[in-house]
C-alpha cells in the first residue's frame, strides 16, 4: 500500500585492511520471515562501497556481503517491534 511504512538500511563496504571502499560487492537482503526467494534482493556496491536497501515492517532478514575470491559476510537485521 502506498501509506505503508518503510525502512532502510544503508552501508558502506571497505576493504578491512586498508579501510578503502570496496566497489562491487554483492549485497543480498534475504527475508526470513517470508522464507521465499521473491523477497530475496541483490545489489552491488557502488564506487564509494556504499549500498541502500528499503525493508519491510515486522520481518527479520539475513544480509549477505560476498564477492568471488572473498569471505562471504552476514548479519542479521529485524524490523519486528521497530518504531517508524
Amino acid at each position: 500500500k502506498k501509506n505503508d511504512p518503510t525502512f532502510g538500511l544503508m552501508g558502506k563496504v571497505t576493504y578491512k585492511s586498508s579501510g578503502l571502499p570496496f566497489m562491487g560487492a554483492k549485497i543480498t537482503l534475504y527475508n526470513k520471515s517470508s522464507n521465499s526467494q521473491a523477497d530475496t534482493i541483490s545489489i552491488y556496491t557502488d564506487k564509494d562501497g556504499l549500498y541502500k536497501l528499503k525493508l519491510k515492517p515486522n520481518a527479520d532478514y539475513v544480509v549477505y556481503c560476498s564477492r568471488d575470491n572473498f569471505f562471504t559476510l552476514s548479519e542479521m537485521v529485524s524490523t519486528v517491534g521497530k518504531k517508524y
